[in-house]
């Protein structure tokens, strides 16, 4: 089996198959944001307000948002792509240019956020070496499972039932 598996899975193999599977991706959408978030919609529509007026957001974030894990950060959330943030905050994320802010303040199940995007790139894609090890495990189970078919759809299967006494 060894043998088998080895023969069909070569570096060159791996290499095509890499290929061939990031061909079919296509580049999702992420944006680098940040966020102010905070309890009441008074509150939020307060900030966007100082936000209107050129106050710093980052610096907004760090003495108001109620997130501890981004306020500290100046409200920075890093990049993220679909499905990563509950739909209210997405959606609304995902509809704004680079340097933009909400102007209404955006509700989820959270509080009411003032969304900032920095920046909107495509995901990057996997490099051959981040990938190259899954894709050989990949390959080598599938031509074991395909070599196991091959053998028993040409296998002769005798049995022989031993006569009881």
């Amino acid at each position: 089996m060894e043998k088998v598996v080895g023969e069909k899975v070569t570096d060159e193999a791996v290499r095509a198959r890499f290929d061939e599977e990031v061909a079919k991706i296509e580049p999702q959408k992420e944006v680098s944001a940040r966020h102010i978030l905070v309890e009441d919609e008074a509150k939020a529509k307060e900030l966007i307000e100082e936000l209107k007026g050129g106050a710093d957001f980052a610096e907004l974030a760090a003495a108001n948002s109620t997130d501890p894990g981004s306020a500290s950060r100046g409200g920075d959330l890093g990049f993220f792509g679909p499905g990563q943030m509950v739909p209210e905050f997405e959606e609304a994320a995902m509809a704004l240019e680079p340097g933009s802010f909400t102007e209404e303040p955006v509700q989820s199940q959270f509080g009411y956020h003032i969304i900032r995007v920095d920046e909107v790139r495509d995901s990057p894609m996997p490099t051959f070496e981040e990938v190259s090890d899954r894709i050989r495990q990949l390959m080598m189970r599938e031509a074991f499972v395909e070599e196991l078919e091959s053998l028993k759809e040409n296998a002769q299967i005798e049995k022989h039932i031993p006569q009881q006494q």
